[in-house]
């Protein structure tokens, strides 16, 4: 297994992974290319045999205050 940072090349698949864990919500490809791209957020990819099966997103929220955590 293989861990990288995700690429916009990546969306897609990242696409499929959401629409398997939440089939209810509506899923755009666009969005997540933003996402990846957008420097205050870190995503990766977890591949296996050169495919991508997980994913995981680190981005910065407010508290209700509101400051910045993490």
């Amino acid at each position: 297994m293989t861990i990288r940072l995700a690429t916009p090349d990546d969306a897609e698949a990242i696409a499929e992974i959401k629409k398997l864990v939440w089939p209810e919500e509506s899923i755009s490809v666009p969005q997540i290319v933003k996402a990846i791209e957008d420097e205050r957020h870190t995503s990766h990819v977890f591949l296996h045999e050169a495919r991508v099966v997980a994913f995981i997103d680190g981005f910065e929220t407010l508290s209700p205050e509101p400051t910045l955590r993490w």
